[in-house]
């Protein structure tokens, strides 16, 4: 099957923290015709990263919590728990680059060895940004407590968890943060004996 699509007109209609981009599209139906002119936003493009911060010699991973005005906005608590991730915003920087200077930032230590999990699309009905998660080989003796730029207007607290409490969390339903439940579950769907070697 040929996939078939127009664009029609494409204009940026805001630009602040985030952008956002209306396009006037037009594609072909499954069932033959055509939709006609829709009119879609999308809300950024361009790349994130984010990384599962582990320590196999503890067998503890390393969360981070921090504000969300999603959540606020949600009507719910706005502190969420949360893996270290960031925008792909500085130039000629490679995903692998970025998550390292992510993790640098948020939770005080480089990892010592990145494996790479997977690309994905968070919510492609209205976001253009691709995800590339990892898993990360840090020390958790190395990490910092509280971190975060604060020209940034970050405020981030570290924590240590442990497997076994990272597994009650899935569980119970506690995890809210999308990024953090998939890294989790590809974490136990691998042997993580052979993960770090």
């Amino acid at each position: 099957m040929e996939y078939k699509y127009r664009i029609l007109n494409c204009e940026e209609v805001y630009h602040g923290f985030f952008k956002i981009t209306r396009y006037l599209v037009d594609f072909q139906y499954f069932s033959g015709g055509w939709s006609g002119a829709l009119a879609r936003e999308c809300l950024g493009t361009g790349g994130v990263v984010a990384a599962l911060p582990y320590d196999p010699n503890t067998d503890e991973f390393v969360f981070i919590e921090q504000f969300r005005i999603g959540l606020l906005a949600a009507g719910e608590k706005p502190w969420s728990v949360e893996i270290v991730a960031g925008f792909m915003d500085k130039a000629n920087e490679s995903p692998e680059q970025c998550i390292q200077r992510e993790l640098q930032e948020e939770i005080g230590t480089p990892a010592e060895e990145l494996l790479p999990v997977m690309r994905y699309f968070a919510s492609p009905g209205g976001s253009g940004a691709v995800t590339h998660l990892y898993f990360a080989r840090v020390d958790v003796n190395k990490i910092q407590p509280l971190t975060g730029l604060h020209e940034e207007g970050e405020d981030i607290r570290v924590m240590r968890v442990s497997r076994q409490q990272a597994q009650r969390w899935l569980q119970e339903g506690v995890i809210r943060n999308a990024t953090l439940l998939l890294a989790l579950q590809a974490f136990f769907l691998r042997d993580r004996v052979s993960l770090f070697k």
